[in-house]
């Protein structure tokens, strides 16, 4: 409506929050047993490359982790050893020494820590059947499946796997508590990509809240406060929860103020 009389319209950014895989299973749901493999800071994410670009314990920051995701394009994979996965079906994560879950609604646990992951298995073969995960019994059948470099990737795992041996990430600095290697074969890869809250983005105004045009030119009487404004973020979301409500708060008493005057 304000653009319709002239208003300027700034910017819109993504709020980047969490990671997904193509399941069509909301992950806060807590059902998408694939995303299990993703959240778990002893896999490796990897690009379209077959590079890793990010320590995979971000994962405990829900915006970090998406918009280190999203810098990678439109998906990204998440690599296990299929040993791994047998020893998470039976014993849970607390096997590999994963003393916190990630909670993602805020209250809904994406993994079990002592409990075996029911179903695991079968939910990543099924995947593979879906075309959603990749399996490979070497780093070079797996790339080929995933459809990467078999040499970047190959000499990416060989990597991790030696910086596991040794007990540091020297590539992007992993916690080593969660340096699990992952061997010779067999691999699954679980295809992911970030996911968004929803758009932010509005109208241009000044520093009094006042709504303007293109120009800079002030539309009288019209004001705007909280996500309506473009320019309340830059470029990305920021990783303090609470900004925009903050914004809200203190953008609607100064145009409560300004808005009585005008009236006046």
């Amino acid at each position: 409506m304000s653009q319709a009389i002239g208003a300027g319209k700034g910017k819109t950014i993504q709020q980047l929050h969490g990671i997904t895989s193509f399941s069509g299973i909301r992950t806060g749901s807590g059902e998408d047993k694939i995303a299990q493999a993703m959240y778990l800071p002893n896999c490796i994410w990897v690009n379209v490359r077959g590079s890793r670009f990010c320590p995979e314990d971000l994962n405990y920051d829900t915006a970090l982790a998406s918009n280190s995701t999203f810098a990678q394009g439109e998906y990204f994979y998440a690599i296990i050893s299929k040993e791994m996965a047998e020893n998470l079906q039976a014993s849970g994560a607390s096997f590999y020494g994963v003393d916190t879950t990630v909670n993602y609604e805020p209250t809904v646990p994406l993994f079990s820590l002592d409990e075996g992951w029911e179903g695991f298995i079968d939910a990543l073969d099924e995947g593979v059947t879906n075309g959603i995960v990749f399996e490979g019994e070497t780093a070079e059948e797996l790339a080929e499946n995933m459809g990467v470099n078999p040499e970047n990737l190959a000499a990416t795992i060989a990597q991790y796997n030696a910086d596991c041996e040794a007990g540091t990430d020297q590539i992007l600095g992993k916690d080593s508590k969660y340096l699990t290697s992952l061997g010779e074969g067999g691999y699954y890869a679980v295809k992911a990509r970030p996911m968004s809250l929803g758009a932010i983005g509005g109208v241009l105004v000044n520093s009094n809240l006042q709504v303007v045009k293109e120009d800079g030119t002030v539309i009288g009487g019209l004001y705007a406060a909280g996500a309506d404004v473009a320019e309340i973020y830059n470029n990305s979301y920021p990783l303090i929860e609470g900004v925009t409500l903050g914004a809200a708060f203190n953008g609607g008493r100064m145009i409560g103020e300004a808005s009585a005057a005008y009236a006046k």
